[in-house]
């Protein structure tokens, strides 16, 4: 699925996520996450200060409630805003590679697929 997404992203992604502090303070998104505006540069401003508002709001750098988080984030970026299904998954890997320790992959994968299947807006 990650093979979808634009070079220019897959670059964005590798570069801003392969150097992440072991822990990271909690600061303003802007300031502090891996979601940045250049990323969304495919979205309207409007969506771009939704997503980066409400990631705030949820929170970085998360040791406890990590799934709750990653089930609400997944679900606010497909239903509310609409992102496409590479796009809000990149958002999720993003926001959880902030987290200490991170989800695996296996976890954030079958919480975004719930989050596709149960999340209110779901087909």
């Amino acid at each position: 699925m990650i093979a979808l997404l634009p070079e220019r992203t897959l670059r964005l992604l590798v570069a801003e996520t392969s150097t992440r502090p072991a822990t990271v303070p909690r600061k303003p998104a802007r300031e502090n996450s891996a979601i940045t505006p250049r990323l969304l540069s495919a979205l309207d401003e409007f969506s771009e200060r939704r997503v980066l508002a409400y990631t705030d709001r949820v929170g970085y750098g998360l040791a406890d409630g990590r799934k709750t988080a990653a089930y609400r984030l997944a679900a606010f970026y497909r239903y509310d805003v609409g992102l496409s299904e590479d796009l809000a998954f990149y958002c999720l890997t993003a926001w959880n590679n902030l987290n200490a320790p991170s989800l695996n992959d296996a976890t954030l994968r079958q919480i975004f697929a719930n989050a596709g299947k149960y999340a209110r807006g779901a087909a």
